[in-house]
């Protein structure tokens, strides 16, 4: 369908951030594609806010300088894996 928005929040902080875009949206259709799975709610404190889904991606997690690597990831819980892994092999992400 053309002009079709497909939207799949990762947790709950995602959702209320996206569900705000969808109400604003009256210029073309919005699919949400929600999960009957359990998942954790990412901790805002430790990672970034889920503002920045309205924009398609965001940071969630910055080591701050220049990077060894840059992980880019559709599973955000894979990607905090991942992530915390690399931080304990002392490469910079």
């Amino acid at each position: 369908m053309p002009d079709l928005d497909v939207i799949r929040p990762a947790d709950a902080n995602e959702l209320s951030a996206l569900w705000q875009s969808v109400l604003e949206n009256h210029d073309r259709p919005t699919v949400m594609v929600l999960t009957r799975q359990t998942v954790p709610t990412i901790d805002c404190d430790k990672y970034a806010s889920a503002g920045g889904a309205r924009r398609g991606a965001y940071i969630l997690a910055d080591g701050g300088g220049n990077p060894d690597v840059i992980l880019l990831f559709v599973r955000v819980r894979k990607c905090i894996s991942v992530w915390k892994h690399t931080r304990s092999c002392a490469a910079k992400a």
